[in-house]
C-alpha cells in the first residue's frame, strides 16, 4: 500500500507499520481517521 497525502496519515502509517501491525488493520485505521478528520473539519486530507 502507497503512503497517504496527507502528512497526518502517513505519519499513522509508519507507526503502524513500525508495530508489525496487519496491512488491512493499516488500512482501517487510516479509513478511519480519515473520515474522523473530515467529520470534524479539523483539515484537507
Amino acid at each position: 500500500m502507497d503512503l497517504p497525502r496527507s502528512p497526518i496519515l502517513r505519519e499513522l502509517c509508519l507507526s503502524l507499520r513500525a508495530r508489525h501491525y496487519a496491512l488491512s488493520t493499516e488500512r482501517s485505521y487510516v479509513s478511519w481517521v480519515a473520515k474522523f478528520i473530515r467529520y470534524h473539519k479539523l483539515g484537507k486530507l
